[in-house]
Parts: structure tokens; C-alpha cells; sequence
């Protein structure tokens, strides 16, 4: 399944704009906390500023290009925190409903594949400014994009600057992205540091398999 988040922020700006508008009338159905959607609305101001000042390619400073990316980053996460959360697994969702938010309908067919048992083989393209495009390919079948058989997406987690990596403690994670690749933005002050990714493939249950070899990637100016 493609991933459901928007790539380009025009894009990304109308769907957040219906979404929340579709979820705020759904809410009382769905059971969804009203602070759950306090957050949402307090992402989408500070988006929604950022994204307008941005947009106007006449008048934008790069430090306003900057601070959208940097709003894009946590919005998007706050997105991804809430349809896992309150969407995916809610019984109160109808396949309708995730479909009119650009989700495919659940899968009610119960899995019984186990946790993922091979890693994934891992790309960064860093050709681009301030951005990396992480691609993730199943290690039996490198040729392909498709996931394991089982697979949900695939766990990023990332260091950056300094030493690599000794252990998982070491990491922070980054997002579990369902189609590769993925797009990991950084903010102008971390031009010239060194990211060190580790990625992981998980299954629906939420069980994960073994860790991908490290890979590093300048963030380029």
C-alpha cells in the first residue's frame, strides 16, 4: 500500500485541511478525546503559517523554507500518531470513513505470518539540500519495492552527527514508513553532519524483525 501522507506539501496542505474537518464531525462517533483534536488544530495553525509564508517565492527567505519543513515535520507526525492511534484499529471506523480519509479499508482477514525474519536492504540518495530520499527494498527480492509477505512498513531510525552508532540506544526514531522511499528533511544548522540510519521491517501485530546494516549519508548543503 502506497504511503497514505501526501508527498508534496500542496498536497499535503488539502488533505490535512479535509481530514481534520471530516475527523473534528466524526469525533463524537469515534470516540476521540477532544484534546486529541486540540493538538491536531494547534499542529495545523503553526503549519498553516509557515506553509503561507513559504509558498510566496518572491518574498521567502531560506529560513522560511526552513521553518516549513521543520512544521511540515512535526504535523505529519502528529498525523501519523493520531490515525495510528484513533484510526487504524478503531472499531468505530468504518472502512468508508478510512477510505474518505485516503486509507484502504482495513484488512479484517486475521494474519498468522510471524515477525519478519530477513532485514532490509537500505539506500539514501542525498543528491538534494537538506534532504535525504531513503529507499528500503526486501533483501529476497532487491529488484522490487514490494514488502515481505507479512510486512507492514518498514521502522526508520536514525543518529546524526558524531560517532556512529554502537547500539539501538544510540537511535532515535524516525517513522514507519509503509512505501519506500522515504523523505528525511533537516533543518539548516544540520548542513554537513553525518545521519546514520538503521531500519527494520515490522508486520501489522506490530512484531519486528532483525536490524538492517548501518548506513550513513551526508546532510548536504
Amino acid at each position: 500500500m502506497a504511503d497514505y501522507v501526501p508527498r508534496s506539501d500542496a498536497e499535503f496542505n488539502n488533505w490535512q485541511a479535509q481530514n481534520l474537518s471530516f475527523a473534528e464531525g466524526k469525533s463524537e462517533a469515534w470516540k476521540i478525546p477532544a484534546d486529541m483534536l486540540v493538538s491536531l488544530k494547534n499542529g495545523q495553525t503553526a503549519w498553516a503559517a509557515a506553509y503561507v509564508k513559504a509558498s510566496n517565492r518572491k518574498t521567502r527567505s531560506q529560513a522560511d523554507v526552513e521553518a516549513k519543513n521543520v512544521a511540515r515535520r512535526t504535523y505529519e507526525k502528529q498525523w501519523r500518531e493520531f490515525i495510528r492511534a484513533w484510526v487504524t484499529d478503531n472499531p468505530y471506523v468504518s472502512p468508508d470513513d478510512r477510505v474518505r480519509m485516503g486509507l484502504s479499508p482495513k484488512d479484517r482477514v486475521p494474519t498468522s505470518a510471524g515477525p519478519p525474519t530477513t532485514a532490509p536492504i537500505v539506500k539514501v540518495d542525498m543528491s538534494d539540500r537538506f534532504q535525504h530520499k531513503i529507499s528500503f527494498f526486501d533483501a529476497q527480492n532487491p529488484t522490487s519495492r514490494a514488502k515481505p509477505a507479512g510486512v507492514h512498513g518498514c521502522e526508520i531510525w536514525m543518529k546524526l552527527d558524531g560517532d556512529p552508532p554502537v547500539s539501538t540506544k544510540d537511535l532515535q526514531y524516525v517513522a514507519t514508513d509503509t512505501a519506500s522511499p522515504y523523505i528525511m528533511l533537516f533543518d539548516g544548522a544540520d548542513g554537513g553532519k553525518v545521519a546514520y540510519y538503521r531500519l527494520r521491517w515490522v508486520n501489522k501485530k506490530g512484531q519486528t524483525g532483525p536490524w538492517s546494516a548501518d548506513v550513513q549519508a551526508l546532510v548536504n548543503k
